[in-house]
């Protein structure tokens, strides 16, 4: 099962998510995240995520939560990187390896085509709180807005509509609303997910740690003696019986070419190379 928790900034989506993964550790599955809660569970990175995927070994009885999944796991706009497409795979998987994930992200369209597309619960969220911020104040009525750690008081309500999707078109749409206060001690509602880099990312940084000798570049009138070298060479071999001539010109001495032998549907046909020698 996927679950996607979609909502605007301090809507609730993280709580709801880490809510409804407190219920499965109750439940008795393993859980896994890339965010710290307040009961037992597994913090993984993006890189332990990729090893586990390109393994193929199940996690029998497993819930995932990502917080944030477009930093980190799968970008819509780096939908053709290495990292997405093995990820990808993961999620197809997930079923067959008894594995439920859930994720958050702001909208919809900023994950991979190829999770919204595999999401099969959609969980949007609407946070509405009462806050006092001095004791003798008057209360304020705000929507997706983070208490204050100043705040006197604060008293927030959530709502969830949780959609249901059906490949016959038959999509059930659920509401539900809680008072959110007693569940903020599951996790710490201001830690941020940090973008982190993984194995392609590091590869593509170190590529030039390799002993890889540098590209020499040429002048432009190196440039004109290797076309003109270059022309001279192709007039060779374009002789009628493509054998090379008893007199080489200087100019071509030491250079490699090809010989072809005449073709009749392209032409010509490689033969082998030879080297120009006087």
């Amino acid at each position: 099962m996927i679950t996607g928790y979609i909502g605007q900034r301090n809507s609730g989506k993280t709580l709801t998510m880490t809510i409804d993964g407190y219920i499965k550790y109750t439940q008795g599955y393993k859980i896994f995240c890339n965010y710290h809660v307040n009961f037992p569970h597994t913090r993984f990175e993006v890189d332990d995520l990729l090893a586990l995927a390109e393994s193929g070994k199940p996690i029998p009885n497993s819930h995932f939560m990502i917080d944030e999944y477009h930093i980190n796991f799968g970008d819509a706009r780096s939908s053709g990187k290495a990292r997405n497409r093995i990820i990808s795979y993961w999620l197809n998987m997930s079923s067959k390896n008894m594995t439920d994930i859930s994720y958050s992200t702001q909208f919809s369209r900023q994950v991979d085509i190829r999770l919204r597309l595999n999401t099969e619960i959609v969980v949007e969220s609407v946070t509405k709180s009462i806050i006092w911020a001095t004791k003798n104040g008057n209360p304020q009525y705000v929507t997706n807005q983070r208490p204050k750690p100043t705040d006197f008081k604060s008293i927030c309500y959530v709502t969830n509509i949780i959609t249901q999707f059906s490949d016959t078109s038959r999509d059930k749409v659920l509401k539900r609303s809680f008072k959110a206060n007693k569940y903020f001690k599951l996790y710490d509602t201001r830690e941020v997910v940090k973008m982190e880099k993984d194995m392609f990312d590091r590869a593509k940084e170190n590529k030039n740690v390799f002993d890889v000798p540098p590209i020499e570049k040429l002048s432009v009138k190196d440039k004109r003696r290797e076309q003109h070298q270059n022309r001279l060479a192709f007039e060779l071999v374009r002789n009628n019986n493509m054998e090379l001539p008893k007199k080489i010109p200087k100019e071509l001495k030491g250079i490699r070419i090809e010989k072809f032998v005449p073709d009749c549907l392209t032409g010509y046909k490689r033969k082998g190379e030879g080297i120009v020698s006087g």
